[in-house]
């Protein structure tokens, strides 16, 4: 329950950064392509499993972290970006993912792969990790907009709060000065004052 409300307390692109790291991550324990020989005999092969099991790791360890990443943030632990911002981090591990998704379709499909293979298909492991790759690419792709806007809020609130202490100073300085004036004023007079006391005392003697 706690996962659940911290979750909804996530902005859009984060939602969209860890749903698609899950999805992503899963992906790789379902079958990512299938083949069938001329003797109709099926192949059908994991993302960590088969020739290009490499790609499947490499998508698996990119997901792993952004899930990571993303759980930490959720449960308000510091999380280990190693001083990259987190959006441009996210970026550079779903553009990692998608790289190894496309190497490993992409020698797939080539005609020169497998021995007398009459067909071949995408597995739904594939997809899904093609799909929670994208959906973390755009999640990234919106968070550097969100901390854009977050970074200038607090930009212009740290503007407007040194105004208003620039103001409060300049209000203290004010009153102070007054009241100095105002001191000074009221000794000046009472100087005055007693002068002519003194005057008047002479002039009665």
């Amino acid at each position: 329950m706690v996962i659940k409300e911290r979750f909804k307390r996530l902005l859009l692109s984060e939602k969209l950064i860890v749903t698609g790291g899950v999805i992503a991550f899963l992906g790789i324990f379902l079958p990512w392509y299938k083949d069938f020989d001329t003797f109709r005999t099926s192949g059908v092969f994991l993302g960590i499993t088969g020739p290009l099991y490499l790609t499947g790791v490499i998508v698996g360890v990119c997901a792993f972290a952004i899930v990571t990443m993303s759980g930490l943030k959720m449960m308000g632990r510091k999380d280990w970006a190693f001083g990259i911002e987190r959006s441009k981090l996210f970026i550079i591990l779903s553009v990692v993912s998608f790289s190894a998704l496309v190497i490993a379709l992409s020698a797939f499909f080539h005609p020169k792969f497998g021995i007398n293979i009459t067909s071949k298909a995408v597995g739904i492991g594939s997809i899904l990790s093609l799909v929670g790759t994208l959906s973390v690419f755009i999640g990234a792709f919106l968070l550097v907009k969100d901390e854009a806007r977050h970074s200038e809020l607090k930009n212009r609130e740290t503007d407007i709060e040194a105004m208003m202490q620039e103001r409060v100073q300049k209000s203290v300085t004010s009153s102070y000065d007054h009241g100095t004036m105002a001191v000074k004023n009221a000794q000046e007079g009472n100087f005055e004052e007693s002068l002519d006391r003194t005057q008047n005392i002479e002039n009665v003697n």
